[in-house]
C-alpha cells in the first residue's frame, strides 16, 4: 500500500502497541500484512488508541487481548484511508460468546450498533467466522463498523464526513430500480443488502474489502463511490 509522504510526516505517535498485540496483528490481520513499514506504524498507533478509547465488556465471556486487538484492527482497517478514524458516537464494545438476544429488539442477533447508547455489540463466534473466510463477503466486524461510521458521520456532516455522506447519496441515486433488479438476480451480493439503505451500504463494504476485483468488474460505479467514501482503493491496496 502506498501513502502520501505528507500523511506520514505530519503524524505524531502517542500510542504504541505491545509486542503481544503486534504478534496478533502479524498473525491474524491480512490487511496489516500488506502495509509498508511506515503504514504499519500508523495502523499500530490507531489500533492502540482505539483500544484505549473504548470500554470492552464481556457478557458470559472473558474479554481477551486477542478480542480487543481483532476488533480494533477491523475498525481501523475500515477507516485507514481517513484522518477521522475513530467512531465518535461509540465508546463501548460488548462481546457475547455467540448469538445473543438483543436488549433493544428482543430478537436474536449476531451484532448491532446503537448510536443512542454509544454501544457496538458482537457475537464473538460470528465475528471470528467473518474474519476466518476472507472472500465470502460476510464479515460481521466490517458490517457493524460501517453502520457505526455512518452514524458517526451523520452527526458531523463536514470535512471527511461530508465527503462520505455526499458520495453515499450519489451511490444511492445511481441505485435505480433497474440496478436493484440486477442486484437481486446476482448471487454475488447477498439478499440482506435489500433490507434498507443502511444494510445495502454495509453489505457493499464487505464486498469492497473481501472481493474488490469482482465488485469492480460487476459494479464499477459502486466500487468508485466506496473508494471516494473511504479514501481507499482496496484493489490496488493504497490510500487515494
Amino acid at each position: 500500500m502506498v501513502v502520501k509522504n505528507s500523511f506520514i510526516r505530519n503524524l505524531v505517535f502517542f500510542y504504541s502497541i505491545s509486542s503481544t498485540q503486534k504478534e496478533i496483528l502479524i498473525k491474524e490481520i491480512t490487511f496489516y500484512s500488506k502495509l509498508s513499514s511506515s503504514e504499519k506504524k500508523i495502523f499500530e498507533h490507531r489500533v492502540s488508541k482505539f483500544i484505549k478509547k473504548h470500554k470492552f465488556v464481556g457478557q458470559n465471556v472473558i474479554v481477551s487481548e486477542v478480542m480487543k486487538v481483532l476488533i480494533a484492527a477491523t475498525a481501523i482497517q475500515l477507516t485507514f484511508g481517513l484522518k477521522s478514524y475513530l467512531y465518535d458516537l461509540f465508546h463501548t464494545i460488548i462481546i457475547y460468546p455467540s448469538v445473543y438476544q438483543s436488549t433493544v429488539t428482543k430478537s436474536m442477533h449476531k451484532g448491532e450498533s446503537n448510536p443512542k447508547l454509544g454501544v457496538l455489540v458482537f457475537s464473538w463466534e460470528d465475528f471470528v467466522e467473518g474474519m476466518r473466510i476472507e472472500n465470502d463477503n460476510l464479515n460481521l466486524g466490517l458490517h457493524e463498523f460501517t453502520h457505526a461510521l455512518h452514524f458517526s458521520f451523520l452527526k458531523k456532516k463536514y470535512g471527511e464526513a461530508g465527503n462520505f455522506l455526499s458520495s453515499y447519496e450519489e451511490l444511492l441515486e445511481k441505485c435505480t430500480k433497474e440496478f436493484m433488479v440486477k442486484m437481486r438476480a446476482d448471487t454475488y451480493i447477498r439478499s440482506y443488502a435489500h433490507e434498507n439503505a443502511y444494510e445495502l451500504l454495509s453489505v457493499l463494504i464487505e464486498c469492497f474489502f473481501e472481493t474488490p476485483k469482482q465488485l469492480k468488474e460487476g459494479y464499477p460505479f459502486v466500487y468508485v463511490q466506496l473508494s471516494k467514501m473511504l479514501n481507499l482503493d482496496t484493489l490496488k491496496s493504497k490510500i487515494i
